[in-house]
């Protein structure tokens, strides 16, 4: 397999050991198909018939507006028009870290305070409270995110509802 030195960012190495010519910088990001070459190329990876071929159009297009890493902070533009579209900006706000501390204490003291066992037919029972509601998806809402690559596919999915600050 062939290896590539990430210092020279402009010369390609085949898996044959050619060397090719400079690429510009449209060369380099033309197009998904384009990037796919570039692995097949500079890897030797044949990604045609493997479920990679299928991520990497979108892959590619979202490495352009969302960043994979990093903090990112959001506002909530417009409601989510689907439910499941409302359920997902409300799983991203709970990844705030300030708001998952604030959880992570409600859930503590829901279990030590809050929760009633009584016995029941000789037994413990244990009554449980539900589950604080944080968040809340309305108009104007703020929330910081620490970007991952697992979670970009969620934030693409309702980044129309989102303006990035």
């Amino acid at each position: 397999m062939a290896t590539r030195d990430f210092a020279e960012a402009d010369v390609v190495v085949q898996p044959a050991g050619r060397v090719g010519g400079t690429l510009s910088e449209a060369d380099r990001l033309a197009s998904p198909a384009d990037f796919g070459i570039l692995l097949d190329s500079v890897f030797g990876l044949d990604i045609r018939h493997s479920a990679a071929s299928r991520v990497l159009p979108e892959v590619f297009q979202m490495a352009t507006t969302i960043p994979p890493t990093g903090k990112v902070t959001f506002q909530i533009s417009t409601l989510p028009a689907t439910p499941s579209a409302k359920k997902t900006v409300m799983r991203l706000m709970r990844m705030n870290p300030r708001t998952q501390r604030t959880l992570s204490k409600l859930s503590h003291n829901r279990v030590t305070n809050l929760h009633e066992r009584r016995p029941r037919a000789g037994r413990m029972w244990l009554t449980r409270v539900g589950a604080t509601r944080l968040v809340k998806v309305a108009v104007g809402e703020k929330f910081t995110l620490s970007m991952t690559p697992q979670i970009v596919n969620d934030v693409k999915s309702v980044e129309q509802y989102l303006t990035r600050l």
